[in-house]
This record gives structure tokens, sequence and C-alpha cells, in this order.
């Protein structure tokens, strides 16, 4: 890994959260109520191979400031979380994806890629009061990928 490489991905995934953040967190604070929820990746939790560890690094950078800032703002009616799918099933993902091939679904328990519904779902139940107790969580819809 370079550092250039390293730097990019911490600008674009660590920093991107950082400035979204930094725009929507004070007039959330300001209500008492707000969530904050984070895109990382399995990557981040289980390791990438392949020459992704820039990528895997920076997506667990996103875990360690979701889990601080979920302590820092959780007392004032702010929740903060995160998501960490596995690949999806997405025209993102190229027709010849690693991913995408009969080797690597057979390694899946649920033999599929994560579909964005079920991508969304998780969000949507985050954002949800039902969730008001998840604080500075990782949830990960994967198929079971990490476990």
């Amino acid at each position: 890994i370079t550092r250039q490489q390293l730097n990019r991905m911490l600008r674009v995934h660590l920093g991107g959260l950082r400035n979204v953040t930094r725009s929507v967190l004070p007039s959330m604070l300001e209500r008492g109520s707000g969530s904050i929820i984070a895109i990382t990746s399995e990557l981040a939790i289980g390791g990438a191979d392949g020459g992704g560890a820039h990528y895997a690094a920076a997506k667990g950078a996103i875990i360690g400031l979701v889990r601080s800032l979920a302590v820092e703002v959780a007392g004032r009616g702010v929740r903060v979380n995160a998501i960490a799918p596995g690949p999806a099933d997405t025209p993102l993902l190229p027709a010849d994806s690693p991913w995408r091939a009969p080797e690597y679904l057979s390694t899946v328990p649920n033999r599929r890629l994560t579909r964005p519904e079920e991508i969304a779902e998780v969000v949507r139940f985050l954002l949800d009061d039902d969730a008001d107790f998840c604080v500075g969580e990782v949830l990960s819809p994967n198929g079971g990928t990490v476990i």
C-alpha cells in the first residue's frame, strides 16, 4: 500500500463521513434528536485480500469514528450507528467481479449477494424509533459471510 493510496481511501471514506457529520450534527444536537448512519463494509470486520487492505483500513476507521461519536452524543438525543454490508447485487458490481462467481457464492451461507433493498431495510430500522437503544452498533447484512 502506498501512502497516497491509503491517504486517498481515508480522505474519501473517513473524510466524507466527517464532512457530512459536521454539517448535520449541530442541528441534531440543537433539536435533541437525530440519527446518523454510516456505511462501512464487511471488509472492515473480516479483512480484505487481493490488495484491498487500504480500503478495509479506511472502512475500519469509520467504525472507530462511529463508536466514539456515539458515546459522545448519545446522552444528547443523537444516535450514531453503521451498517457493514457484504457485496451487493447492483450495477456497480461488474459482471466479471469475483464476488459474482459461483465459487464465491458457494461460500455465502445464503448463496447469493445482498440485495440493495435488504441494505435499505437495515437503514430504515436504524432510523426508526424502535431502534432507539441501538447506539454505536454495526449491523452487517451480508448473508452470513462474516460470522
